[in-house]
């Protein structure tokens, strides 16, 4: 059967139970059974719809795409750039070369970039995701999400507008930019200079290696800047941030939202300072002195 006038063949419809299926090096339409089949497409741009089953799949040379299904099912993008989807499910979907568009789907999936730069989705499920080589971009979505960001210059995003959970966001190597959003996340910046945002929930933030750009957001969030010179922003009515390693004349405090120096008063609790606008308590700095910092601390900070 041709369809999409002769560019596609159809290899494959048979609906018996579970096959190896082999492709070409032609752009073929490739169509599974309901049974757990292993599909090698071989060359050609390809378009790959397992129809459920606990699949194995090797799209190979070519953009190819992998429609999602149900069934847990094992993916390899091989080489360029290819569309994978997998459906409901627990799936484990590796991008491998090419600049790659991986969405996990419903369950719990393990998703990898490979070479390239990758957009990767985990969307339902508690997914774990993995940007390894190049400047990738991923997002949890609904669940609670790992996110590992691995080489290059990331974009990792905990939830989307309309889902949240607990998400453990991880930028590695190079400059990040790590967006918690809702529900109580861990941001870990890694080895450069990184921009974390905690969003809503009470989030933990760790700058680690680099001059980083800490927000914790709304709710009560930790903050440890780590090594380098590392800006903390503060904050009205985002409730009391707890602040580590704060490090007068190397780290600065970023002020947002209109603030001044003169709106804050600073005032020592035992071995801490407490930061606060009115009775609105903005952070405590541990083992801060209150009297060493001085307006050249601050900094305006645009978030």
């Amino acid at each position: 059967m041709r369809i999409a006038k002769g560019l596609f063949d159809d290899l494959f419809e048979d609906d018996s139970d579970g096959k190896r299926i082999r492709g070409t090096n032609r752009a073929e339409a490739i169509r599974g059974t309901r049974g757990d089949d292993d599909i090698d497409a071989l060359g050609g741009d390809d378009r790959i719809d397992p129809r459920g089953g606990d699949d194995e799949i090797n799209a190979g040379d070519g953009e190819d795409t992998v429609l999602g299904s149900s069934g847990n099912d094992d993916i390899f993008g091989g080489d360029d750039d290819d569309d994978l989807s997998g459906g409901s499910d627990n799936d484990d979907i590796r991008g491998e070369d090419g600049d790659d568009d991986i969405l996990g789907g419903d369950g719990n999936d393990r998703l990898f970039g490979g070479d390239g730069e990758d957009r990767i989705s985990g969307e339902g499920g508690d997914d774990r995701l993995f940007g390894e080589g190049d400047a990738d971009r991923l997002f949890g979505s609904s669940g609670n999400d790992q996110l590992y960001g691995g080489d290059g210059n990331d974009e990792l995003s905990g939830d989307s507008d309309s889902s949240s959970g607990n998400d453990i966001l991880d930028g590695g190597k190079g400059q990040d930019i790590l967006t918690g959003r809702d529900g109580n996340d861990i941001l870990v910046g890694g080895t450069d200079n990184d921009e974390l945002d905690g969003g809503d929930g009470q989030d933990s933030l760790f700058g680690n290696a680099g001059d980083d750009l800490l927000v914790g957001g709304a709710g009560g969030d930790f903050l440890n800047g780590g090594g380098g010179r590392d800006i903390l922003v503060l904050a009205t009515g985002g409730g009391r941030d707890q602040i580590r390693q704060f490090r007068d004349g190397q780290d600065r405090l970023g002020l947002s939202n209109g603030l001044t120096f003169r709106d804050l008063t600073r005032e020592q609790r035992g071995a801490n300072t407490v930061i606060s606008v009115g009775n609105d308590e903005l952070a405590i700095l541990f083992k801060v002195r209150a009297n060493t910092l001085s307006s050249s601390d601050f900094t305006f900070a645009s978030v």
